[in-house]
Parts: structure tokens; sequence; C-alpha cells
């Protein structure tokens, strides 16, 4: 599928070995149902020969009642703020951002009153296209979040290989940009 996931709660399971144990920690005390949408970003370290496909970046929250059946979820595009160096910034495209409140809305009105039967995750997604001869083996992709507008970027993985963190099995298949 050639994208890069990050979901919260795999990683958390998964024992990704690029995964920052210490962010795994910081991301439990950070609730996403309490973030503003305007004071979430993504920010996306590459290789030079790697780019993230125009309007491919989202951000997916799923929430589930298990005592009622009930789902919410939400996508959400993520643009591009700002590229410098070495990373690119995405943040909730503006357009987006009430819809996000809504839905942290909900999810926070489920959690009061069915706490332990509400579960969710989130998870942000890029589909990947290749720059020149396209990456290498040895290239690396590493993901950092921030929540809060003044707050610093954490890293949740470091240097992941693009094969990994874009599901292929060769790297001539992610498409040219």
């Amino acid at each position: 599928m050639k994208h890069i996931v990050l979901s919260l709660a795999v990683f958390a399971l998964t024992g990704c070995s690029a995964l920052v144990p210490s962010a795994v920690a910081r991301l439990y005390q950070v609730s996403p149902l309490e973030a503003d949408p305007a004071d979430l970003a993504v920010a996306l370290v590459l290789p030079d020969t790697l780019d993230v496909k125009s309007r491919s970046a989202k951000i997916t929250f799923v929430a589930e009642r298990a005592d009622t059946g009930e789902t919410s979820n939400g996508v959400y595009t993520l643009r591009v703020r700002s590229g410098d160096g070495g990373q690119t910034v995405f943040d909730i495209a503006d357009a987006d951002r009430d819809d996000l409140r809504r839905q942290q809305t909900l999810i926070r009105g489920w959690k009061q009153t069915s706490g332990d039967a509400t579960s969710g995750s989130v998870s942000v997604t890029f589909e990947g296209c290749s720059v020149g001869a396209g990456p290498s083996q040895d290239d690396t992709v590493s993901v950092l979040l921030r929540t809060q507008a003044d707050g610093d970027f954490f890293t949740l993985v470091r240097n992941a290989s693009v094969a990994d963190a874009l599901d292929v099995l060769e790297l001539t298949t992610i498409d040219p940009c």
C-alpha cells in the first residue's frame, strides 16, 4: 500500500524496534481527546529520495463502545505546513478541525458514561513517492508528534527502514512523485 502508518495503539503492542520507548510513556499521558486539533502536528524526517504524495496525508480517529456497539470513525486531511531542517511538518487542515472537535466531544461523552467500554486509536497515513533514483535499502524514516502549539516535537519512531515504513517488499515498487 506504500503508506507510512502510525497507529499509536499498534506500535505500543507490536514492539517496533524503531519505536522510542519514552514516547510510548509520553503518549499515555497525552490524550488525543484533550488536544486542540489546531495544536496537533506530525513531522516526518525522510531521505531526499522519498516524498509524500500530494493530499495523501490523513489522520484517523476511531472509537468504539463495546457496551452499545457504537463506533465513531473520522478521517481528517493533513496539510503540509512547513518543510525545513530535513523534516516536513503537517497539521490538520482548517476545514477539518471543527469536525474533529465534534468527534472528540462525542468520544469524551462516551468515556464519561461508559469508561471501560470505550476504546480507540489514532493513526496517521501518508502515501510515499520516490524522488530521483528512489530510496535505498539503507534509507530511514522518523516520525515525530507535537500535541501543544508551544510544545516540542517528540520522536515516536526513530530511523525505521523505508521498506518497513511503507510496507513494501521492493523499494522499486514505489511510484515516482
